[in-house]
């Protein structure tokens, strides 16, 4: 839901940046939200038929922010792989330095979407991964 808000925040910022300073809220909501739906459908069908589902490792965005050294030491064990030192290093410099601002609380409401809507057409997203987003 707050994806979908931020991701059409960011269509009219960028929008803006290009001096297009008048666009239907409405409409780029909807296309955006088919968009972005469609694509995590599609994706959802690849998994489905993936050859070697055992292969997908989901981690949520909360397990990345809190612990993102361990998360990306787990991925690299699931491929056969170490993580290294210095990418760890690497890793926590990074993150020192990028903490996230404040959220910006953007509505989708601005875009004429409905959270009813969203969850509509992410139901079968909400349904894959509820456990990762309850995390």
């Amino acid at each position: 839901r707050t994806a979908v808000a931020s991701l059409c925040r960011l269509i009219e910022v960028v929008r803006e940046s290009r001096g297009i300073e008048r666009f239907d809220r409405a409409e780029m909501g909807r296309m955006l939200l088919d968009s972005f739906a469609g694509a995590w459908r599609r994706n959802l069908a690849e998994r489905r038929s993936a050859p070697h589902p055992a292969r997908l490792l989901d981690v949520s965005f909360r397990q990345i922010t809190a612990a993102a050294p361990e998360v990306m030491r787990e991925v690299h064990r699931s491929r056969g792989r170490e993580l290294t030192p210095e990418a760890e290093r690497a890793m926590i410099d990074w993150e020192g330095a990028n903490r996230p601002g404040p959220t910006r609380g953007h509505c989708l409401e601005r875009y004429h979407l409905t959270t009813a809507q969203v969850e509509d057409a992410f139901a079968g997203y909400l349904a894959t991964f509820d456990h990762l987003l309850a995390s």
